[in-house]
C-alpha cells in the first residue's frame, strides 16, 4: 500500500501543474492615467539637489483626472537601495481628457551619490474639467540660460475687471 501512495505521488510530481496556471502574456494597462516616458529628464541644480521632470498622460478620453501621486527613489551607482524616497505631483491640479501635465520632483537633499531614479505613479483621482477661461498661445520657446516664452495670454471667460 505503501508504494501505491509513493508511486501516485512520484507520478503527480512528474506533471507541470504550476506552469499551467500561469500568465503566458504581459497584458497592456488599463490605467487611464500613464508616464510618457521610462527615462525622464534628470539634472543637478546649483545647490547639488536632483531635479526629476516629465509628463503624465491622462489616456481617459471621458473625464478628467487630479490628485496625481507620483513617488521618484533616488538611487546610487549600486542601486539596490533608494538613497531617498520622495512624493509629489503634477503641476496641474487637473489633467483635462486625453491631455499631458509635466511634474517637477526635488530630492530632498543635495547628495552628489544620486546617480540612477524610478518614477512611479502611485494613485490618482476622477475629476470634473474646469471651464477654459484663460487661454495661452505659445509663439516662441527659447532656452539658453534662461527659458523665455512668448505669445498671447487672454482672458476668454470672464471679464476684466481689475486693469
Amino acid at each position: 500500500m505503501n508504494k501505491f501512495f509513493l508511486s501516485f505521488f512520484l507520478i503527480l510530481l512528474l506533471f507541470p501543474i504550476s506552469t499551467g496556471f500561469s500568465q503566458k502574456s504581459d497584458t497592456l494597462s488599463t490605467l487611464s492615467v500613464a508616464l510618457t516616458s521610462d527615462s525622464p529628464f534628470v539634472y543637478k541644480d546649483n545647490e547639488g539637489y536632483t531635479i526629476v521632470v516629465g509628463n503624465v498622460l491622462n489616456k481617459n478620453e471621458i473625464t478628467s483626472v487630479t490628485n496625481v501621486k507620483l513617488r521618484v527613489d533616488l538611487y546610487d551607482e549600486t542601486g539596490t537601495e533608494p538613497l531617498e524616497t520622495v512624493r509629489g505631483g503634477t503641476i496641474l491640479e487637473v489633467i483635462p481628457k486625453s491631455a499631458t501635465s509635466p511634474y517637477v520632483i526635488k530630492s530632498l537633499s543635495p547628495n552628489p551619490n544620486i546617480t540612477n531614479i524610478s518614477v512611479m505613479l502611485e494613485g490618482f483621482l476622477p475629476s470634473s474639467s474646469k471651464s477654459t477661461q484663460l487661454v495661452i498661445e505659445l509663439t516662441d520657446v527659447l532656452l539658453d540660460d534662461n527659458l523665455k516664452l512668448s505669445g498671447i495670454l487672454s482672458n476668454g471667460g470672464s471679464p476684466i475687471t481689475d486693469t
